[in-house]
């Protein structure tokens, strides 16, 4: 995974980003609460200017990735003192790089159903031919005959129904 390289870690290591999703990147919702909670980290990744990977051996080892980059609020930086004690190195990437492994971690995570705890549809699944017909001509003139698809695969399957029928292969 990017983020792993760009940690300079093992593939073989865990990692995880604190909030889960693009807009939670904005707000912190959950880095704040990691905050306001005492972490037992016993190592410090500082990435310069972007954010913080933290150690944590308890409950599982892993290491558990914080930034403010994105948002107003500069929690990290407010509370580098926290952990700067605890820095075993440092590493300097492009914030390019760094949010096109963002994005990368959250795609595999929607993949792996990371984020869908809620989101299992219960009962017989949904065919309305009607709403097929209607995202293929919602489709059809903005996605490239070619086009390599990642769907999501977190609903009904009509959205699949919709880009097979137009003679595309999504990745689920």
């Amino acid at each position: 995974m990017l983020l792993n390289r760009l940690l300079d870690l093992g593939a073989e290591e865990s990692i995880f980003l604190a909030e889960k999703s693009l807009k939670d990147l904005l707000y912190l919702p959950v880095t704040e609460g990691i905050l306001e909670s005492v972490q037992d980290a016993d190592e410090c990744i500082e990435l310069l200017g972007l954010g913080v990977a933290l150690h944590i051996k308890q409950p599982a080892e892993f290491w558990l990735l914080l930034t403010d980059k994105y948002s107003d609020n500069k929690i990290i930086e407010e509370n580098a003192d926290r952990w700067a004690h605890l820095v075993s190195k440092t590493v300097q990437t492009e914030e390019e790089d760094f949010f096109l492994a963002l994005r990368e971690y959250f795609a595999i995570s929607l993949t792996e159903e990371l984020f869908c705890d809620e989101c299992f549809t219960k009962g017989a699944p949904l065919y309305v031919e009607e709403r097929i017909e209607r995202l293929k001509s919602f489709i059809a003139p903005i996605i490239p005959r070619n086009a390599s698809i990642l769907e999501i695969c977190c609903g009904s399957g009509m959205a699949t129904q919709a880009l097979m029928q137009l003679g595309h292969h999504p990745i689920c």
